[in-house]
């Protein structure tokens, strides 16, 4: 009987090593492990890196996109931390609760937007020397990484023109900073300058063609002004880059809608309800609204 069992034992040994052998941890699994190691060690830049990755083979998106928004939170890219947190338990509804567990909600008051009116050149924020003397502190020694951070600061403020100075600064260091001319679009959009906006965010394609966010937001700002067959073309980029990003799926059935009312086409009115339809069946909840508002 002993024997019975030791060879019963002998046997599963063998077949557990085969299946180890045949079966080897997937490169996914393993790059989603490395993620998740650089953000216990709260190295948010690197892990960001390795969520991504997965985002792109589209391997635990839910998770992956959530924790790479505590990582963007973590690092003071609030809006993008919040969308790409939301990504997630969209994705995963239950991370829903860790959300609330975690008080990432806080973070959506933090980032409201606030009415800002467009200022005369009278009305400009004092320069950065300024504040330097106020601070005792060289600026012209600080580093581009350094300078950007201090914008951040600014922006989370919602001082954006005090922001404006710093990433200009940044870019004067590294002018191929292209973290800080997107900073630089953000608070371009938030002036009401969609135009500069536009320029700025081609500047970061020109440094980097496959940096998602800059489509994403260039998107925007040619909706801003009206541009919708170039808002349209650059969402259609970003989608492509992350395809389940349910906020630019609804923007940019959105521009296609709006596309219809300005050349009064009715097509493209339809187009825009097919595909809120679409998204709604693969899961993009959010599309409901947009039905109930102009696809009765």
């Amino acid at each position: 009987m002993k024997i019975k069992i030791a060879f019963l034992i002998f046997v599963a040994s063998i077949m557990y090593i085969v299946y180890e052998l045949n079966n080897p941890i997937s490169e996914k699994q393993r790059i989603y492990n490395e993620a998740q190691i650089e953000f216990d060690k709260q190295n948010y830049e690197n892990a960001i890196v390795k969520y991504d990755s997965c985002i792109y083979v589209n391997y635990n998106t839910g998770l992956a996109y959530f924790y790479k928004g505590i990582c963007e939170i973590k690092l003071n890219k609030i809006t993008e931390g919040l969308n790409d947190c939301k990504q997630g338990y969209d994705l995963v509804p239950k991370l829903y609760n860790k959300y609330y567990d975690l008080g990432l909600y806080k973070y959506e008051n933090i980032n409201k937007q606030d009415d800002v009116t467009n200022n005369t050149d009278e009305e400009t924020i004092n320069d950065v020397n300024e504040t330097s003397a106020d601070n005792n502190i060289d600026y012209s020694v600080m580093s581009a990484e350094e300078l950007n951070k201090l914008g951040i600061e600014q922006y989370d403020k919602k001082e954006y023109r005090k922001a404006l100075k710093f990433y200009n600064l940044a870019i004067e260091k590294d002018d191929k900073y292209k973290v800080a001319f997107y900073n630089i679009g953000l608070c371009y959009e938030y002036l009401n300058k969609f135009d500069s906006a536009v320029v700025v965010y081609k500047k970061v394609l020109k440094i980097d063609s496959n940096y998602k966010y800059a489509y994403y937001e260039l998107g925007y700002s040619y909706y801003k002004l009206s541009d919708y067959d170039n808002a349209i073309k650059n969402y259609r980029k970003y989608l492509y880059r992350d395809s389940k990003n349910y906020d630019a799926q609804n923007e940019m059935a959105l521009t296609y809608y709006k596309k219809g009312e300005a050349k009064n086409l009715k097509y493209y009115k339809k187009k825009a309800c097919k595909m809120w339809k679409k998204y709604l069946k693969e899961g993009n909840t959010g599309s409901q609204a947009y039905l109930d508002k102009y696809c009765k």
